[in-house]
């Protein structure tokens, strides 16, 4: 269960930093 926690942290982690990415990249947008 801790392992379960671990990687939906690092998902939404990487989930948030690529809207940041998109959002700030031009031209990127789907």
């Amino acid at each position: 269960m801790f392992q379960y926690q671990i990687i939906l942290h690092l998902g939404a982690g990487f989930l948030g930093g690529f809207a940041i990415v998109a959002t700030l990249s031009p031209g990127f947008d789907t």
